[in-house]
């Protein structure tokens, strides 16, 4: 295939009506880009695709032959979301724009069935979607990150908050964690769950499934993260490993 005389790139394309619709059904693509000619438009062919994705994030790109903004007019009151003359656009700027339209890739850690999307500062059980605070994300990112470890709150004061270590102020990390726990259902319903300790060792931390109010099975790992039939602390960015005597929830 050429593009107003450079070399292009083939398309996956049908040619029977049937077998489009059957693979637009069957493939949800996020773009479709349809060559909209004069007579599939009097067809109404585009206003019946723009129906048939609505409910889908996909976008419509009419490609045009012609300069005639008759066609190009057309093809946007059918519900095309980009229309594309070719005489006035290079292949070049063609695959740009089609790439623009794709997906991004979503910057967001997963623990399943939790994803927390720094970018949006959002966080999603399965497809739920669970509205908190800005500390409140970024003290359940912190301690996801750190999963299988207990932080002391000295370290969440000054890792999330930017504080100095001041014992009046371990009462923010008290209150933001039971919020956390609240918030995200960290008591083991979705498989995770927020342990505090107190004593030698004051902070919390994020543990797959129901763990022993003492000890964490040796079998287990997450992301990346040992667990041991001891508790493992984080502390100034060391993770270092101690008996816990008095695991406790928030």
């Amino acid at each position: 295939m050429r593009w107003s005389g450079e070399p292009f790139f083939s398309l996956k394309t049908t040619s029977f009506p049937g077998s489009f619709w059957a693979q637009l059904y069957s493939q949800r693509p996020p773009v479709v880009v349809v060559g909209a000619s004069e007579r599939l438009l009097d067809q109404g062919f585009i206003a019946k695709l723009s129906t048939a994705v609505a409910v889908d994030q996909t976008y419509i790109v009419a490609v045009v032959a012609t300069t005639s903004e008759k066609l190009m007019a057309e093809s946007l009151s059918q519900g095309a979301d980009r229309v594309v003359s070719v005489p006035q656009c290079s292949a070049r700027i063609f695959c740009a724009l089609i790439k623009s339209l794709l997906p991004k890739p979503e910057s967001a850690s997963c623990y399943a069935p939790y994803r927390l999307n720094a970018d949006a500062q959002a966080v999603f059980i399965g497809e739920k979607h669970i509205h908190v605070r800005r500390l409140v994300f970024e003290l359940a990112n912190y301690l996801f990150v750190h999963n299988g470890t207990i932080v002391p709150k000295a370290t969440l004061l000054r890792d999330v908050w930017g504080l100095d270590n001041r014992r009046c102020e371990t009462r923010r990390v008290e209150a933001h964690a039971s919020l956390v726990k609240k918030q995200l259902q960290l008591d083991g319903t979705y498989g995770w769950r927020l342990r505090s300790t107190r004593g030698n060792i004051s902070g919390y931390g994020v543990f797959r499934g129901g763990v022993n109010r003492r000890t964490l099975p040796d079998s287990e790992t997450s992301a990346g993260y040992p667990h041991s039939s001891s508790v493992r602390t984080f502390d100034h960015g060391v993770s270092t490993r101690r008996e816990s005597k008095a695991l406790a929830q928030p």
